[in-house]
């Protein structure tokens, strides 16, 4: 059943430009989340790859989502960003290491470092996923895949947030893909 709803929610995805995406899959436990959504593009996969794990990528579509990011340790491979959020109600901010694989066409991250103001959101202990990319008939399909969990259970209401922060990252990372396309710059 499972597999059925990811197939019809793949099928029935909504087109921008020549990119498209499915809606975000959430699954809850009590202490914690899995979120997963595919992007598909003509661009081309190197170029998919760099818009996904470059900084100066990150920053021209992320900015929206995240209230300030820092590049903390630049590498070809490897690399540091702290994210600080400034929400009505809290602040956080954590420090995420994110590792490049270009000959897997992977991008994955793991959370070194979380911290919050607020007491109704229960400390973050971990975060992990990644981009995975594969191509076929020249379109490029990004498989996103990030599991979250918390000290303390967290209500049902808090995925609702981050129901409506992963789509709008969706809808800004589309966005900024029709950039690309129309900018062509080169891939470093």
């Amino acid at each position: 059943m499972r597999t059925l709803l990811m197939l019809l929610l793949i099928t029935v995805s909504s087109a921008y430009g020549g990119e498209s995406a499915s809606d975000p899959v959430i699954e809850f436990s009590s202490k914690g989340y899995t979120v997963s959504f595919q992007i598909t593009s003509d661009l081309s996969d190197s170029l998919i790859l760099a818009s996904l794990f470059e900084f100066q990528h990150i920053i021209r579509y992320g900015s929206k989502t995240s209230l300030k990011m820092t590049h903390l340790h630049p590498r070809d491979t490897v690399d540091r960003i702290r994210y600080d959020y400034d929400y009505t109600i809290t602040r956080m901010s954590m420090i995420m290491n994110r590792v490049l694989n270009q000959k897997e066409k992977r991008v994955q991250f793991a959370l070194e470092q979380f911290s919050s103001e607020s007491r109704m959101l229960p400390h973050v202990v971990s975060v992990g996923g990644g981009y995975t990319l594969s191509t076929e008939k020249g379109l490029c399909t990004v498989n996103y895949r990030q599991i979250t969990q918390f000290q303390k259970p967290i209500s049902k209401l808090f995925l609702l947030v981050v129901k409506h922060e992963t789509k709008l990252f969706i809808k800004e990372y589309l966005a900024y893909l029709k950039k690309l396309r129309t900018e062509r710059p080169t891939v470093t």
